[in-house]
This record gives C-alpha cells, sequence and structure tokens, in this order.
C-alpha cells in the first residue's frame, strides 16, 4: 500500500499573515527616496503667512481665481496635521500629515519638490491622501460635497503647476477614507518635480485634504555596451635613436565649487489667541531661548530673541537640524517645542515658535485693622419730659374714666333725690 505525504496548509498561511502584516511598514518606509521630508515628520515652517504652513522641504502652489466672488479657486490654508490634536484619523503614519482646505470655496492647490535623479531614469511617485468635502460638521462623513485627489510629475524639472508637461494620475474622488494615488514617467533631464495635488469641487463648509506617506522611486537606464574594434596587424617600427622626451607642464586641479549655503529664519512670537499661528496683531517675544544642533543632537549654538530683530538669520550647511526652545516664564507654548527640519542649499526656512501668556493670580484682598475712632463730645439733646404711667394707665385716660362715670351717676342721683322730696 502506497503512504501519500501529507503537507500542513498551516505554516503557509501564517507566513502570509506575517507577509500582509510587514508590507504595509515596509511601504511606509520608502527606504533610499531622494525625497526630503517624504514621511512629513521633518518639521513645518510658516511660509510668509500664518495660513501657509508647509512641510519643510516641500513648496506650496495653488490656482487664484477666477470668480472668486462666488466662491471658486480660492487660496487655501496650509497646515501641519498632529495626532495630538485631532487623533489619528487623518494621519496615516507616525505623528504628522500635511492639510490644506478652506471653508465656503472651492480651491485647486497643493505641494511640489523637485528632485534630482540620473538622467533618463524611470520614476514611480507615490502617495497616501484622504478628503473630507461636507455641508455638516461631522468630521468622519461627507456629505454634499466633492473633492478629486491627484499626484503628478513633471520630468523636465519645472515648478509650473499648469505645464502641459506633468504627468498626472487619475483623479481620485474617494472621501472618508485614506486611497494610494501613484503615478510613473521617465525623467528627461538631471531633474524631476513631483506634485501633490487636491481640487475642491463645491464651495460646502468644509473642504480639506490630508497627505502622508509619500514615496519616489527610480530606475537608472542601463548603459548599452558599445563595439570596440580589434586592432590591425602593424608591421613592428625599427627602432631609432629617441630624443630626451620634454616634461610636460602639469595640469592644475580643477576647483571644486562651494556648495552654497542655506538660512534659518528663527523668531518667537505671543500667539494672543492661541490659534497657532502668528496674526498681524501678535508682537515678537523677547528672552525666549533656542537651541540648534546637528542632526546627531550635539548642540550648536544658544540663541535668546529680543523682540525686536527677529527673524534672527542664521546660514548653516544643507543638512538636517534639531531646533528646540527652552520653557519661558510667563509664557506656554502653542507650538511643538522642537523641530527636526532639512535645508537644502540656497534654501531660507523659517522656524517659529508660538507662546501663549500664563494668566495672572489675581491678588487676595486683605482687611486691614484700622484705628479706633476718637469720640468727638457732643451735645445730647434733653428729652422732652413725658406724663407718668401708673399701672400701665396715664393720669389723662383715668381722669376721662372718672368724669365719663359721674356724668352717668348725676342723673339718678337727681332723680333719687327728687322722689325724696
Amino acid at each position: 500500500m502506497r503512504v501519500r505525504p501529507r503537507f500542513s496548509l498551516l505554516p503557509l498561511l501564517l507566513a502570509a499573515a506575517i507577509c500582509l502584516t510587514l508590507s504595509p511598514a515596509i511601504l511606509a518606509e520608502c527606504p533610499g527616496t531622494p525625497l526630503l521630508n517624504a514621511s512629513f515628520e521633518d518639521g513645518f515652517s510658516d511660509r510668509g503667512s500664518g495660513e501657509v504652513q508647509v512641510a519643510n522641504g516641500w513648496t506650496p502652489w495653488f490656482q487664484d481665481g477666477p470668480h472668486q466672488d462666488q466662491g471658486l479657486n480660492h487660496r487655501p490654508e496650509w497646515k501641519a496635521e498632529n495626532a495630538q490634536w485631532h487623533g489619528t484619523r487623518r494621519i496615516k503614519e507616525g505623528t504628522w500629515a500635511q492639510k490644506w482646505g478652506k471653508v465656503y470655496s472651492t480651491h485647486r492647490a497643493g505641494v511640489y519638490q523637485q528632485v534630482n535623479v540620473p538622467a533618463g531614469s524611470q520614476v514611480t511617485f507615490t502617495a497616501w491622501a484622504q478628503a473630507w468635502s461636507s455641508t455638516e460638521d461631522d468630521p468622519g462623513v461627507s456629505k454634499g460635497g466633492g473633492y478629486a485627489l491627484m499626484v503628478g510629475i513633471d520630468p523636465t524639472g519645472g515648478t509650473d503647476w499648469g505645464s502641459g508637461n506633468i504627468v498626472w494620475s487619475e483623479a481620485n474622488r474617494t472621501l472618508d477614507q485614506w486611497v494610494q494615488l501613484s503615478v510613473s514617467a521617465r525623467a528627461q533631464g538631471g531633474t524631476v518635480t513631483v506634485y501633490l495635488r487636491g481640487e475642491a469641487e463645491w464651495p460646502v463648509k468644509h473642504n480639506d485634504s490630508y497627505w502622508d506617506d509619500v514615496c519616489l522611486t527610480y530606475t537608472a537606464p542601463t548603459a548599452v555596451p558599445t563595439n570596440t574594434p580589434r586592432p590591425t596587424n602593424t608591421p613592428e617600427p625599427t627602432p631609432e635613436p629617441t630624443e630626451e622626451p620634454t616634461p610636460e607642464a602639469t595640469a592644475k586641479p580643477t576647483a571644486t565649487p562651494t556648495e552654497a549655503p542655506a538660512t534659518l529664519l528663527i523668531s518667537a512670537y505671543e500667539d494672543l489667541d492661541g490659534d497657532r499661528k502668528r496674526g498681524q496683531n501678535e508682537p515678537l517675544i523677547a528672552g525666549v531661548v533656542v537651541e540648534i544642533a546637528d542632526e546627531a543632537g550635539e548642540p550648536m549654538l544658544t540663541y535668546t530673541t529680543d523682540g525686536v530683530s527677529e527673524p534672527h538669520l542664521l546660514e548653516v550647511t544643507p543638512g538636517l537640524y534639531q531646533i528646540s526652545t527652552q520653557d519661558t516664564p510667563g509664557f506656554e507654548s502653542t507650538s511643538p517645542d522642537a523641530w527636526a527640519v532639512r535645508v537644502v542649499s540656497g534654501e531660507e526656512l523659517q522656524v517659529t515658535f508660538g507662546k501663549r501668556a500664563l494668566p495672572t493670580a489675581t491678588p487676595t484682598e486683605t482687611t486691614e485693622p484700622t484705628a479706633e475712632p476718637v469720640p468727638t463730645e457732643q451735645v445730647t439733646p434733653s428729652a422732652t419730659p413725658t406724663p407718668a404711667k401708673s399701672g400701665g394707665f396715664s393720669l389723662a385716660s383715668i381722669s376721662g374714666i372718672l368724669v365719663a362715670v359721674l356724668a352717668l351717676l348725676l342723673p339718678v342721683s337727681l332723680r333719687y333725690l327728687r322722689s325724696r322730696v
């Protein structure tokens, strides 16, 4: 009798489950990507306005008009979305995500980044996004709105979002859940530009999009080997006496171009309304201690704001830096106390810290002892004498009673006397 070997599916099922569990984390890391701040965990900065807070390494873009009087094509507000502020619904991985949106208006806007890749590379760009477009306030349900999500690649490296060179992904109009967008193109030179794009289609109350875990990968072109001609057989020349060789001049080494420095613009302001963005009436603060460290956390310098000359300009070499602020007496922080920022050659990056004044304690009123008043001599008027009372009746009341009794007895007495006569 032939016995068939038994195979168990349990190990295969366990292996498949482990692969499915680990694959999202592997995809989220996007190892080796040339993008800066691809996960949006390396900090954000204000770009000339408290309403434009963009992830470091990225540049905002938007369509300005027409028909803005009808609520169409407005500039949105870019914000840093944090899991501690609004929960993890709008965060795909980690702690931070990039958000932009605007109430009661439409927009066509996003962010872009230029990336260096080998010329002729096949480039693939992906991103996770989520849209909320609604006439109502429930953050988990969109009603009455519409929103389109896209990613794009300009293979020429241009920065015009309206260029016909850009290859866009198909618009995805899924609402209230994360979707992954993807597009591919072949680089025409050594630089490509990647775009994130959100389009609100109706001027409803809420039109927001959230972006996280961006990834760019590329495959460099394979070099084509060239055919090298085989040498031909030539007769060996007869050796002749040669002259003494003349030494040739040694070529001077070519100077290596120096990389342009980057600039950090550091400031602190009083966040009067606590909205984490600087308004026109919110002043700078003096006495805020800011520490700058390198990528490894080694301190480089400490700067204390004076509230007048900020933003403080600090030229640094391109790279990753850790910038943090200490507790400031009398204030509490409304922005993160530490940023990890990456700056590139020739870029100016604003790092702003918001502080709000702590409420002052109301002093308790204490009652101080008052001096005993000095009595002043006063003349008391003499009291008017009152009639004396006896047994609770006054003399006047008794006299009245006696007169009344006599008046009653007088007629009786006269009648008695007449009868006797």
